[in-house]
C-alpha cells in the first residue's frame, strides 16, 4: 500500500448567541489554536460560521492574527461553507452562490486566504449543487460517508460530475472517529490496519489512500485534556507510524493521483435522518425532502423561505434596500432552524421563529423597494396540488389554505409567524368544530380526543375576488351518531387592519342539530420569554377581565390578546356575543395559546345561521373600550 493521508478537521461552533460563541472560544478554539502554533509540525484544518467569524472580528482581533499566522505558514487550512450555513439544495442557485461567496469574502478579508474546500450543513447533497461549487472556486467537499453508494469504502478521493462539471468529495469516516481512548499512535495504527484490509484486494492497493476525520467542538475539548493531540503531534512530527502521513486536505487532494468516480445520490447525514424518524419509517436512504414531508413545522418554514426567496430574486427597485433584503433573507436559511441535529434535537422553535423574523424582515424591506400594493392571489403555495391563498397586507401576510379552511401562517412582517404552533392539533387560526354538546367539558378542559368536522375537512372554492380580497369557500360532513349533513360555507375578507370571516352553517338533514360551533385561533409564542409574553384581556357582559385558562366564559363582545414584547395586539370581536375559552398548551420546545369563539346550535332541518368574527391586528395597543 502506498501513504495514507489523514486529515483532521475541527466543525465550526454550532452556536451564534455571544455568550455561548465567547464560552466555546476559551473552552475550544483559543485553545486549539495555541497548541498548533506551539506544534507546527501538525496540520490541521477548521471551519468558521459566519457568526462565529463575525464574532471573533468583533472580540478577539488576536485570534484572527493568530488563525491567519497558521494559514500564512501552511500549518492550517480554513474551509468555506455557507455563511449561514444553510441547507444548500433548498436554495435557489443564487442564493447558494451568494452565501458562499459571503463567507469566502469573509475569510479573504480576515485572514488573508481564499478557501479551496467546504463543508455541507449535515451532509445534505444533491448533485445539482456541483456547477454552483465549481463557479465559487471549491475544488473539494466534504461528505458524510454514510452517502456513498458503495458497500466497500476504497479510501480514494471521490470525483463527483453533473453537467460537465465535477468536484472532488472526501468522505468523513464516522465509524473512525473513536479516537481519545488510546494514544495517537495507537490510533493511526488501528485506522492504517483498518484501511489495509478493507483495500487488500483492491486493484489502486498500492496509490496513496485518504482518510478525513472530523471533530466537533466537545471532542475537540475532551481531546485538548486528554494527551491525545500531544501525541498525535510527535507522531507527525516524528513520523513514527510508518506509511501514514498526516496532510492538510487540500495538499492530499492536488497530491493525489488516484480517484474514484461515483455519482452519489441525493441524501444526508444518517444520523439526522435516523433522529427525525425517517428510518423508521421505510426510507432507507433520505433526502432533504423526505424529512420536510415528514415534519410539517419545517415545511412550512421552507414554504415562507422560498416564497420570500422568490420576491427577493425578482424585486426591481432600491439596491440598497434589495441587498439589505437579501442578507436578511439569507439569515432566515440557517440550516439549523430546518433540520435536526446528529445528536436526536430537532430545530427548536425559538430558532425558526427567528428565521420567520429574518424572512418576515425581507419581504418588507423589497416592499419599501419598489411600489407594494396589497392583494390576494391564489396558487399552490406548498406544493400540495391545491391552490391556497396568499394575503399581502400592508403590516401582515396571511396564507388561507383549502384543508380546513383556516389560515396556516400569519406573519406579522414586524415579528414571527403567529401561527407557527408546534402542536398538530393546535395549528391555524380560525380551525373550525362542530361538536356534540355532550363533548363540549372535554374540549373546555382539553380533553376532546374526538375526530370533529370541519377541522380536517377539504373545502371546495365557491368564488375568489382578487379586487374585493375575497375567498369564499364551502366544505360539508357527517355530524353525530346519527349521520346528520351539515354543511359550512366561510368568506374571508381581508384588509389592511385584519380579516374578516363569515360563517353560514347549513343543517342538510331531516333532522334538528342541536351542537357547539367552534371557532379556534392558536396563536405561536414568537419570543420565548420565561414566562408567556401574550396578554389576554376579554369583556364579558360589559366588564373587562383576564380569562382563566381552560375555563368557558359566556356573553363575551371583546377578546384581545397582546404580544407584550412586540406590542402588537390580535382583538376579536364576534358579531353576537359568544362563549370563550382562552388555553395555553406547552410543548417540546414551543408554547400556543388558543382562542375559542363558541356559539350554540339549534337548526331544525333546512335552516341555517350566520356568525361573523372580526380579527384585526394591531401594532400598539388600543386604547380600553
Amino acid at each position: 500500500m502506498g501513504i495514507l493521508k489523514l486529515c483532521f478537521s475541527l466543525v465550526a461552533d454550532k452556536s451564534d448567541r455571544d455568550d455561548a460563541l465567547e464560552q466555546n472560544y476559551h473552552k475550544v478554539y483559543k485553545r486549539f489554536a495555541s497548541f498548533l502554533y506551539a506544534h507546527p509540525k501538525l496540520p490541521f484544518s477548521v471551519s468558521f460560521s459566519g457568526a462565529q467569524l463575525s464574532f471573533y472580528k468583533k472580540n478577539h482581533l488576536e485570534y484572527i492574527d493568530l488563525i491567519s499566522q497558521l494559514t500564512s505558514r501552511k500549518q492550517l487550512e480554513v474551509l468555506g461553507g455557507g455563511y449561514y450555513n444553510p441547507i444548500f439544495p433548498l436554495l435557489f442557485p443564487q442564493d447558494r452562490s451568494g452565501q458562499i461567496e459571503l463567507l469566502t469574502s469573509e475569510l479573504r478579508q480576515t485572514i488573508g486566504k481564499r478557501p479551496r474546500g467546504m463543508t455541507l450543513c449535515g451532509s445534505v447533497w444533491e448533485s445539482s449543487l456541483i456547477p454552483c461549487l465549481q463557479t465559487c472556486g471549491m475544488e473539494y467537499i466534504f461528505l458524510d460517508s454514510t452517502l456513498l453508494t458503495h458497500k466497500k469504502n476504497r479510501y480514494l478521493p471521490i470525483i463527483a460530475a453533473y453537467q460537465g462539471k465535477s468536484v472532488a468529495v472526501l468522505p468523513l469516516f464516522r465509524n473512525l472517529e473513536s479516537m481519545g481512548n488510546q494514544s495517537a499512535a495507537d490510533y493511526v495504527s488501528l485506522v492504517l490496519r483498518k484501511v489495509q484490509d478493507e483495500i487488500r484486494d483492491d486493484e489502486n492497493f498500492d496509490a496513496d489512500h485518504v482518510v478525513s476525520i472530523s471533530v466537533s467542538a466537545e471532542e475537540m475539548e475532551k481531546l485538548l485534556d486528554s494527551h491525545f493531540l500531544d501525541d498525535l503531534a510527535a507522531v507527525a512530527e516524528n513520523k513514527s507510524v510508518r506509511d501514514v502521513e498526516i496532510s492538510n486536505p487540500l495538499v492530499a487532494v492536488k497530491n493525489c493521483t488516484h480517484f474514484e468516480r461515483q455519482y452519489i445520490p441525493a441524501g444526508m447525514n444518517a444520523d439526522i435522518a435516523k433522529n427525525a424518524s425517517l428510518c423508521d419509517n421505510g426510507i432507507l436512504r433520505a433526502t432533504i425532502y423526505d424529512l420536510l414531508q415528514y415534519h410539517p413545522r419545517s415545511d412550512s418554514l421552507y414554504r415562507r423561505m422560498m416564497y420570500v426567496s422568490l420576491l427577493t430574486n425578482q424585486c426591481h427597485g432600491d439596491k440598497m434596500r434589495k441587498k439589505e433584503a437579501r442578507e436578511r433573507l439569507w439569515e432566515g436559511q440557517n440550516g439549523k432552524a430546518y433540520i435536526c441535529s446528529t445528536t436526536g434535537s430537532f430545530a427548536p422553535t425559538q430558532v425558526r421563529q427567528a428565521a420567520f423574523r429574518s424572512l418576515n424582515a425581507a419581504e418588507k424591506l423589497v416592499r419599501e423597494a419598489g411600489e407594494f400594493n396589497e392583494s390576494v392571489t391564489a396558487f399552490d403555495y406548498n406544493a400540495d396540488g391545491i391552490a391556497e391563498y396568499i394575503c399581502q397586507m400592508q403590516s401582515y401576510t396571511a396564507c388561507i389554505e383549502r384543508v380546513g379552511a383556516c389560515i396556516s401562517e400569519l406573519e406579522i412582517l414586524r415579528g414571527g409567524n403567529a401561527a407557527d404552533s408546534l402542536s398538530e392539533k393546535k395549528h391555524g387560526l380560525f380551525v373550525d368544530y362542530l361538536l356534540e354538546v355532550s363533548d363540549f367539558d372535554d374540549f373546555v378542559s382539553g380533553k376532546y380526543a374526538g375526530n370533529a368536522i370541519f377541522a380536517k375537512t377539504l373545502f371546495s372554492e365557491t368564488m375568489f375576488d382578487p379586487q374585493r380580497r375575497e375567498v369564499r369557500l364551502s366544505g360539508s360532513g357527517v355530524f353525530s351518531e346519527m349521520q346528520q349533513t351539515v354543511s359550512l360555507r366561510k368568506k374571508f375578507m381581508t384588509t389592511s387592519s385584519g380579516i374578516s370571516v363569515q360563517y353560514i352553517l347549513r343543517n342538510e338533514s331531516p333532522i334538528v342539530v342541536r351542537a357547539k360551533l367552534v371557532a379556534e385561533l392558536n396563536f405561536a409564542d414568537t419570543h420565548f420569554a420565561e414566562n408567556c409574553c401574550y396578554a389576554s384581556e376579554i369583556i364579558s357582559a360589559g366588564t373587562r377581565k383576564n380569562p382563566e385558562n381552560n375555563t368557558f366564559t359566556s356573553e363575551v363582545s371583546y377578546v384581545q390578546l397582546t404580544d407584550t414584547l412586540s406590542n402588537v395586539a390580535f382583538v376579536l370581536v364576534p358579531n353576537e356575543n359568544a362563549g370563550v375559552v382562552v388555553s395555553q398548551s406547552d410543548t417540546q420546545g414551543g408554547r400556543t395559546v388558543s382562542v375559542s369563539l363558541c356559539w350554540d346550535v339549534d337548526l331544525a332541518a333546512g335552516r341555517e345561521v350566520e356568525k361573523n368574527v372580526t380579527l384585526s391586528i394591531m401594532a400598539s395597543r388600543p386604547r380600553r373600550a
